[in-house]
């Protein structure tokens, strides 16, 4: 990109160009790291420009539903090149019977959404003590 100009101008012809507001946002898929143990599952999500009071987390039945928007961000000026394109996720999770979503947990920091959906207590493995025959 060539920025000796004004304004701002892109060297390649096949790279987009645009002098208007960013398109509206696209829909993904966000990337997940998912970790099971005893206690329930964690789940990690990617969604990148995204704050608290942008994601809506929502539990129907058995499935746990993520839809996030990044909120506009503010320049002022008009763009002499944009080549991001924001995003809104969505993501969908069909859990076993064994989970509590009405106990589900969730904390965003730095773009990286941790939900905790903990197993029913009944699930919960469980030491069952044996005491001794008469």
């Amino acid at each position: 990109m060539n920025c000796n100009t004004n304004p701002c101008t892109p060297t390649s012809k096949t790279a987009p160009s645009s002098t208007t507001a960013p398109p509206a946002p696209r829909t993904v898929r966000p990337q997940v790291d998912a970790w099971a143990d005893d206690a329930g599952v964690r789940l990690l999500v990617d969604v990148p420009g995204v704050g608290p009071s942008d994601v809506e987390l929502t539990a129907e039945g058995a499935s746990l539903r993520l839809r996030a928007t990044p909120s506009a961000t503010s320049i002022e000026g008009q763009a002499a090149h944009t080549e991001w394109r924001p995003a809104q996720f969505e993501r969908s999770f069909e859990l076993a019977s064994e989970y509590d979503l009405s106990a589900v947990s969730a904390s965003l920091r730095h773009g990286l959404l941790e939900i905790l959906v903990p197993r029913h207590a009944a699930a919960q493995p469980r030491k069952i003590d044996v005491q001794a025959g008469e």
